[in-house]
C-alpha cells in the first residue's frame, strides 16, 4: 500500500512540476490583458472628445468634467477588475514560485535536470545536449529529484 501513495504522489508531483510553462503562459497572458486593459481604462485621450460643444441639458461644456462626471460611477467597478486581474496574476506567480522553490532545494544534477525539464520545457530528446548526461541519467536525476521533493514535501 506505501508504494501505491508513493506513486500516486509522485505522480501528483509530476503533473505540479509540469504545469509550470502552462502557468507561464497564462501568467504572461493574463499580464499583458491586465497592461492592455489598464490602457483602455486609464487612457485620457480615447475617453474625451475635445470638440468644444456645448453639451445642454445640465452637463456642463467641459468635455473634461462631462467625462468625469459620467465615469464617476464607473470608477469603482474599473478598479475592482483591475483588482481581479492582478489578483489571478499573483496567484499564479505565487504558484509557480512554489515550484521553482521546490525545485531549487534539489540537489545540483537533480535540480539541473528538473529545472530544464519543467521548469525551461525542455524535451527528453534535447535534454541530453543541455546537460551533457545520457537519457538514463537524466531520467534517474529527474526520478531522484522527484522522490526528494515527495519525501520533503515540498510540493
Amino acid at each position: 500500500m506505501a508504494e501505491k501513495i508513493a506513486a500516486d504522489e509522485i505522480r501528483r508531483v509530476r503533473k505540479i512540476l509540469n504545469s509550470f510553462c502552462i502557468l507561464k503562459k497564462e501568467r504572461d497572458e493574463r499580464q499583458t490583458d491586465y497592461e492592455e486593459y489598464l490602457c483602455d481604462v486609464y487612457n485620457p485621450i480615447q475617453g474625451i472628445i475635445l470638440d468644444g460643444l456645448p453639451r445642454g441639458k445640465g452637463l456642463t461644456s467641459d468635455p473634461t468634467g462631462n467625462y468625469v462626471v459620467c465615469m464617476e460611477p464607473y470608477v469603482e467597478s474599473y478598479q475592482r477588475a483591475l483588482d481581479r486581474r492582478k489578483k489571478s496574476i499573483d496567484d499564479l506567480e505565487e504558484r509557480m514560485f512554489k515550484i521553482e522553490r521546490a525545485v531549487n532545494k534539489l540537489e545540483y544534477q537533480q535540480r539541473y535536470v528538473l529545472y530544464l525539464k519543467y521548469i525551461k520545457g525542455i524535451s527528453w530528446a534535447k535534454l541530453p545536449e543541455h546537460t551533457g548526461y545520457q537519457n538514463t541519467q537524466n531520467r534517474m536525476y529527474e526520478a531522484l529529484g522527484i522522490g526528494n521533493i515527495v519525501r520533503m514535501g515540498l510540493l
